[in-house]
């Protein structure tokens, strides 16, 4: 028969969870305590939900560096041909509005 007790100083183990060492500076822990209390979330949450944003931040950084090789010269914006299509786009969505 399987002992199921709690065993004291033993980590609890929780399901899809994994454990992890991790130290910060007191200036981060203060950060993270912060954005825990204001965003009602756990710690744990904060770091989680942070690794994702910076995980789909560096697709995009992946992706846009993926079409430059791929594109050369002709993956930058051309400015001031931007500006002028904006202008133009602009102008037709005046005289849409107007009819």
């Amino acid at each position: 028969m399987k002992n199921h007790t709690k065993k004291v100083g033993r980590p609890i183990e929780k399901k899809n969870r994994v454990k992890i060492g991790l130290s910060v500076d007191g200036e981060t822990n203060e950060l993270l305590t912060k954005l825990a209390l204001n965003s009602g979330k756990t710690k744990s949450k904060v770091f989680e939900e942070a690794i994702r944003v910076l995980e789909s931040r560096e697709a995009i950084i992946q992706s846009r560096i993926e079409t430059i090789e791929r594109l050369g010269d002709e993956a930058f914006l051309d400015f001031d041909e931007y500006v002028k299509n904006r202008k133009a786009s602009k102008l037709d969505m005046e005289v849409q509005n107007v009819s």
